[in-house]
């Protein structure tokens, strides 16, 4: 595919979509997060995300937004940014390639093609096809990044993988006895919580286990480190 020249509009506005797609986070999987906004003439009409596998996708939340603002019968000439190449197949739900067909969108303005190879470019054609002007490749990097645990599964056909550890700037992690106390503060046990929230199980060493006896829950916010 060629390389496309984006304005400034058009990357303020995929940023608002790579936003929005951040609000599925923990709650999607197996599915990516996806985000999508609506504008025309240069001007923002609705956005949506994806929030949970087998509801609505973001592109047909943003629709449905837009129609409750404007209408039902949404008027022609309106443009979409979607973080990933709109669905092309049926799953859980339609194909979102269909309702952006159906509601005579003029352009869609796709981040990156979603790895898949049930849809891999096929959205991307469908909506050519469609006569729909569409172009890929806005922000592509932040939209990789936003997905990287979904492209790892995807591409690499393995879990994404992150690794957390804490310990004293000796390199300890309890004293010579075995006794131990937190050694973090409340902030980085904050950030463990959501980093668990965003992941699909958490693994521990059997002596964490016995001698730590942690909480591996959202509702304990302090869990021991």
């Amino acid at each position: 595919m060629k390389k496309e020249d984006f304005t400034k509009e058009d990357k303020k506005f995929m940023g608002m979509a790579l936003h929005l797609a951040e609000k599925g986070k923990g709650t999607v999987s197996p599915n990516p997060m996806v985000g999508a906004v609506i504008v025309k003439d240069n001007i923002f009409i609705s956005g949506g995300f994806h929030a949970k596998a087998g509801f609505n996708h973001a592109e047909i939340n943003a629709i449905e937004n837009a129609k409750k603002k404007i209408g039902y019968k949404l008027p022609e000439g309106l443009k979409m940014y979607v973080t990933l190449e709109p669905c092309s197949i049926y799953g859980r739900t339609p194909p979102c390639a269909d309702s952006l067909i159906s509601n005579k969108f003029s352009e869609i303005i796709i981040s990156i093609l979603d790895p898949n190879p049930k849809i891999n470019g096929q959205g991307f054609i469908k909506l050519k096809q469609a006569g729909l002007n569409v172009r890929t490749g806005l922000l592509e990097e932040q939209a990789k990044k936003l997905n990287e645990i979904f492209f790892t599964n995807i591409i690499k056909k393995r879990p994404f993988i992150c690794a957390k550890t804490a310990s004293t700037l000796d390199g300890n992690l309890a004293a010579r006895t075995g006794d131990s106390k937190w050694i973090t503060d409340e902030k980085s046990r904050m950030l463990v919580q959501k980093l668990r929230f965003e992941y699909g199980c958490v693994l521990t060493g059997i002596n964490t286990v016995i001698k730590d006896n942690p909480f591996y829950t959202l509702e304990n916010h302090l869990t021991a480190i």
